[in-house]
């Protein structure tokens, strides 16, 4: 979690130009997931990230979300 929010705010410092002169700015959401044990299953580590991806930006973007945690199969 700490390294996704380091992340997102390294992100944040980036300054990109537009074709006319202007500038923006990048910002990420992060889904972070953590298992009990070390037999959590891929899968299940990913569909969790995504989801709490998916609630980062519900949420308003910007953001490190944590999915609950994953029990080990």
């Amino acid at each position: 979690v700490a390294a996704a929010e380091r992340l997102r705010l390294a992100a944040e410092e980036i300054e990109l130009k537009t074709a006319n002169g202007g500038k923006a700015y990048l910002t990420i959401s992060v889904g972070v997931a953590c298992a009990t044990g070390a037999t959590a299953g891929v899968e299940g580590m990913l569909l969790a990230a995504d989801q709490a991806l998916y609630e980062a930006k519900r949420a308003g973007r910007n953001r490190v979300e944590v999915a609950p945690v994953v029990a080990t199969t």
